[in-house]
């Protein structure tokens, strides 16, 4: 499970706001939870009311109580009727704005429309990043170490047994392996694995 809890735009083209999208349960807790959200989605001169479900493992599902695309129902019609949109926005009833890409929305009946999304980001003014274009993104993925084979932690020391509780000395050794770095120059792209460390009194 992927946590996103920022991603950065190009220097030239920053527009504010962290981005976060679903965390798996027990990592950091992230501003936009799993679950339901009432949202505005917008097309172009259009506000359709509507909702947004994010879950664990799932694709983003939108709903529209409207039509995706105008219609005039004397005409009749038939049902589903599929539509697909590179990047659809709404705004959450909290503030933040939502971008979904590759959208595949359906007209299921009259004034409600259905369907899902390859991604859901969401935050304050993510909408006006132009062309979506983020310079950096930060994941965290749990359990990735089992994919490198390399721990974060290489050794762990206890007190020896018999010592008063609380005494004696606890210490861990960081393993400098489990830091990884792709670069591929021809896409302009760099991948770095590492870990944070946090010292807690």
């Amino acid at each position: 499970m992927v946590a996103l809890p920022e991603l950065d735009p190009a220097p030239e083209q920053r527009q504010g706001g962290i981005i976060d999208a679903v965390p798996a349960a027990h990592l950091p807790k992230l501003p936009t939870q799993p679950g339901d959200y009432a949202v505005e989605w917008f097309f172009d001169d259009r506000v359709i009311p509507g909702e947004l479900n994010l879950e664990q493992n799932r694709s983003p599902q939108a709903t529209l109580f409207g039509d995706v695309v105008p219609k005039d129902w004397s005409l009749g019609g038939s049902f589903p009727e599929d539509h697909r949109f590179n990047r659809v926005v709404g705004r959450l009833r909290s503030g933040p704005d939502v971008v979904l890409t590759d959208a595949r929305l359906s007209i299921w009946h009259m004034e409600r429309s259905l369907g899902l999304a390859s991604h859901a980001v969401v935050g304050h003014d993510v909408a006006d990043v132009p062309g979506d274009a983020f310079h950096r993104a930060r994941f965290q993925i749990t359990n990735f170490d089992l994919l490198f084979g390399a721990a974060p932690i290489q050794s762990v020391t206890w007190p020896a047994d018999g010592r008063p509780h609380l005494d004696g000395r606890y210490a861990i050794e960081t393993n400098p392996a489990a830091d990884h770095e792709w670069i591929d120059d021809d896409a302009g792209l760099s991948i770095e694995c590492t870990y944070d460390i946090t010292k807690t009194d």
